[in-house]
């Protein structure tokens, strides 16, 4: 069909020449009415030409009687009945559709050459494509999403207002362009040209991506995309957009926040275990090595406890970053919790890449920084695991890399220490212990020895330490030397301690019954930092002495100077005023001060055994031991010398006027039933 466009308007012009030429027809363009010439099935006037396209409507209808006259959209009421009513046969609505053009076309020939009966056919299905026209129109203009038509080349033939704005260009700048070049990033050419060859094959499609706006700002859009089809064959299409960037931006944000800590802004535990499990999949598939560094802040505690919790999470926020500057391109810095970090090394070659980063990362975390307007001298502990050990499993190595940081920290701290098999097989050992330690407390397969304490006054005996010992099965008797770190680290310590206490008392119950002239003995317990540092304790100190019928005067209690710094004064108090005699065990190594001597209420000091090994007169022990006991006296305590071996050991301290000793000299450590014995013989020294 040849069809002649008469219009000024490149709009009109741009979506007329789309449409015709997908239909196949021969378009020409005129400016205006004086520029017509030479026959045409159709003629399309733009009505914006006014009078000009009135008289041009007469003349066609004067000249070429047979041509289909159509007036493009946009006239008013007034202007629309002056051109039907010169001549032309009917009208095409905006935004110009190739469905409706075609129609009016073909109707409009049709009608032309049918008789009456065939009119009103034609105006009943006129009537219906304009009843569907407006549905279309309500549609495409009042929908919240955007809409774009296009032709089958991918130009724009018209979009909706919503598409305007959500892109940011004025209609006139995308009608007659190619969709790709106005709303489509480059680095997403191809996923829009398969999109368009999709729907070009009569296909539908969704889809969620990615478009630009007119200022070059990123959108996330949800497409559908429709084929538009005419007998069966594809003339256009047309896609609705729905901005989607906000719930992309949430669906973001709660990711982030899912896997990343919210104070450090580091990943956090998830993350990092989920990179852990790629990383040991790619050591499966191929040569592919990786290493986890488990860090530990040394001393983090007594930060946040001095300075509070808000200048905690201020030091953690600083050597986050630290961390972080410490790390090479791809490897993962990740929060574990509280203050434990883990920094991921993918793609090592060497044990010294590892090694590398870890005494780097040392070194910065060594640094002074200010905190809270205090300058802070922090360090950290690292515990490496390697996955050339051949983890199976994420937990595996997570393990083991803990179990070398607190290797590290054993050895003395802000160090590092890599992890080996014979490692694992020690910490197996050391938990079997505490299994079997546990079963021994609760079944009764412990027991105390006494070792004497002498009066240097009198020579004569008058009181016994407690101390525990443990018949194993398969290791034999174990001492406290061995007994006691399982017990402090597992926490067994606690009902251990309670154990011993009960004991004790029970025994001392036993001998002043047996041996009532010697109403003086006292039985002197071992109390452990975590025992005294436990509120509950003066509780169960009481009731141990309901329970057995002891007196407290007779029982004393033996604080490490650790204990002693740990405790609470008031409970050393209740105790003091219950009755319980307060002694500082090993005093001289620990970190007493003049201070907590003066105000808390001790009744003796225990010289530690290292100054009494070895001591002489004018030599540094003797004199360490000559003001230990002055110190003592002036402040009305009594002292007791432990690991006295020797008569010249006993000798000095007499003369030094050191009131209590004990040791090998007098008797190692006894059963109840030896002790006993002893008792009964009063031997003098």
């Amino acid at each position: 069909m040849k069809v002649l466009v008469v219009t000024q308007a490149s709009a009109i012009r741009t979506a007329l020449e789309g449409i015709l030429r997908s239909r196949g027809d021969l378009c020409e363009v005129a400016g205006t009415g004086d520029d017509v010439a030479g026959s045409f099935d159709a003629v399309v006037i733009d009505p914006a030409l006014g009078e000009e396209a009135v008289a041009l409507c007469r003349r066609l209808r004067r000249e070429m009687p047979a041509t289909t006259v159509l007036i493009a959209g946009g006239a008013d009421g007034d202007r629309l009945r002056a051109l039907l009513e010169a001549g032309a046969d009917d009208w095409l609505a905006a935004p110009l559709e190739p469905r409706d053009l075609d129609l009016r076309l073909r109707l409009a020939a049709e009608r032309r050459g049918l008789g009456a009966a065939a009119a009103e056919r034609l105006a009943a299905v006129e009537e219906e494509l304009r009843r569907e026209r407006a549905f279309f129109q309500q549609l495409f203009r009042n929908s919240p999403s955007g809409i774009v038509i296009l032709d089958n080349d991918d130009r724009i033939v018209d979009a909706n207002q919503p598409f305007c704005e959500m892109f940011q260009y004025p209609l006139e700048e995308l009608v007659g362009y190619q969709l790709s070049d106005r709303i489509v990033p480059e680095e997403l050419r191809a996923e829009a040209q398969e999109l368009s060859e999709l729907v070009f094959h009569q296909k539908s499609v969704a889809r969620e991506t990615v478009r630009k706006r007119k200022d070059g700002t990123a959108l996330d859009v949800v497409i559908l995309g429709y084929p538009i089809e005419l007998a069966d064959r594809r003339i256009g299409a047309y896609g609705i957009y729905t901005d989607v960037t906000e719930r992309k931006r949430a669906e973001r944000r709660l990711f982030h926040d899912a896997f990343h800590d919210p104070l450090t802004g580091l990943p956090n535990r998830s993350m990092l275990i989920d990179r852990l499990e790629r990383a040991l999949q790619r050591t499966r598939r191929g040569d592919f090595q990786f290493a986890l560094l488990f860090i530990d802040l040394d001393g983090f505690k007594a930060i946040n406890d001095g300075l509070g919790h808000a200048a905690g999470d201020e030091l953690l926020t600083v050597l986050a970053r630290r961390l972080e500057a410490c790390l090479r391109p791809g490897d993962t810095t990740a929060r574990f919790g509280g203050d434990e970090f883990m920094i991921l090394l993918e793609g090592i070659t060497r044990t010294s890449d590892a090694t590398r980063i870890a005494e780097r990362v040392l070194e910065r975390l060594r640094e002074p920084l200010e905190i809270a307007g205090q300058e802070v001298l922090t360090s950290g502990t690292i515990g490496i695991a390697f996955s050339a050990t051949g983890y199976q499993d994420v937990d595996e190595m997570i393990r083991d890399a803990d179990l070398a940081m607190y290797r590290a920290k054993a050895a003395g701290k802000a160090r590092y220490e890599i992890f080996d098999t014979a490692m694992h097989q020690r910490v197996v050992e050391r938990l079997r212990l505490e299994g079997e330690l546990q079963q021994a407390i609760a079944e009764g397969g412990l027991m105390l020895d006494y070792q004497p304490i002498v009066s240097l006054r009198s020579g004569r005996l008058v009181g016994l330490e407690a101390l525990v010992r443990w018949p194993h099965p398969e290791r034999g008797r174990l001492e406290p030397r061995e007994l006691i770190p399982v017990a402090e680290e597992s926490g067994l310590i606690v009902p251990l301690g309670r154990w011993a206490l009960e004991e004790a008392c029970r025994q001392l119950v036993i001998w002043q019954e047996r041996f009532p002239e010697r109403d003086g003995l006292v039985v002197h317990v071992n109390v452990s930092p975590r025992e005294i540092a436990r509120s509950a304790f003066y509780g169960q100190a009481c009731r141990v002495l309901e329970a057995t019928g002891a007196p407290a005067a007779a029982v004393g209690l033996e604080l490490s100077e650790q204990a002693i710094q740990e405790s609470d004064a008031e409970m050393l108090w209740r105790l003091h005023n219950r009755g319980f005699r307060l002694q500082i065990d090993d005093f001289g190594i620990g970190i007493s001060s003049l201070s907590a001597l003066q105000r808390l209420p001790l009744d003796s000091i225990k010289i530690d055994r290292s100054f009494i090994r070895g001591l002489a007169p004018g030599n540094p022990n003797h004199e360490v031991v000559r003001a230990v006991a002055a110190l003592a006296d002036s402040l009305g305590l009594q002292v007791v010398a432990e690991g006295v071996e020797t008569e010249e050991q006993l000798a000095l301290l007499r003369k030094l006027e050191v009131h209590f000793a004990q040791g090998y000299l007098f008797s190692r450590p006894l059963a109840a039933d030896a002790a006993t014995a002893l008792i009964a013989r009063d031997p003098r020294w």
